[in-house]
């Protein structure tokens, strides 16, 4: 009946807060230790790396500059974020040192379906199973979604670790203010979307229109073509 029904859903679901999927697919990870100047970006660092911070915090791998001062041992300057507070800063470690990266099985391919008392739900697009994360884990990234973006999700320990939406998604405008067409400086208006982000939009945009917005930074990228 439903109710047997709302149980085996309740089984195959994959929490972000940290509950056990019975029926979902485990997926291992391991923590192996690296020379910090074989780093590449996307790594995934333990938070033993990286002192005064959580230690169940994870951090990826922006960006990297190996260093060789005039005095002094070569460096790798490492620009991180933390996967769960979105926090943006650097680290350094000497180009010696032993730095603990999580290594993850691939991420897999789901669906967002819908947003409920502050959790999204996605759908696994391999084994149907739903996939819960906690609306503050994707407070970058949850404007953004749509209903039936297809998105990539890792996970460690059966718990989300990262969202991966797509680089571009398009939107319908809202609202728009006004351009000042007098000054030929001025090429864009502010604009607000669908979803309530602002953004900025060429002088042409009007009410109405559907424009490609990047879901990183918000950034204007052409008007979607008509469907």
């Amino acid at each position: 009946g439903v109710q047997s029904r709302r149980q085996m859903l309740a089984l195959r679901r994959v929490c972000a807060g940290g509950c056990r999927a019975r029926l979902a697919p485990r997926l291992h990870a391991r923590e192996v230790k690296v020379n910090a100047n074989t780093l590449k970006t996307g790594a995934y660092l333990a938070a033993s790396n990286i002192p005064g911070r959580r230690p169940d915090s994870i951090f990826r791998l922006v960006d990297s500059e190996h260093v060789k001062p005039g005095k002094g041992g070569a460096y790798v300057q490492c620009k991180l974020i933390d996967v769960r507070t979105k926090d943006l800063f650097l680290n350094r470690f000497n180009s010696s040192d032993k730095v603990e990266v999580i290594e993850l099985d691939p991420s897999f391919k789901a669906q967002y379906l819908y947003e409920a008392d502050g959790v999204y739900h996605f759908m696994n697009m391999d084994s149907y199973d739903t996939v819960e994360v906690d609306a503050q884990f994707l407070a970058k990234e949850g404007p953004w979604l749509k209903d039936g973006m297809q998105v990539k999700i890792r996970l460690y320990e059966e718990k989300a670790l990262a969202v991966v939406l797509p680089t571009s998604a398009d939107y319908t405008v809202a609202e728009t203010g006004p351009g000042n067409n007098n000054n030929k400086s001025n090429t864009n208006k502010p604009a607000v979307l669908e979803n309530g982000e602002n953004i900025r939009v060429p002088l042409f945009v009007e009410i109405g229109d559907r424009v490609v917005v990047r879901t990183d930074d918000g950034t204007y990228v052409s008007k979607a073509e008509k469907e």
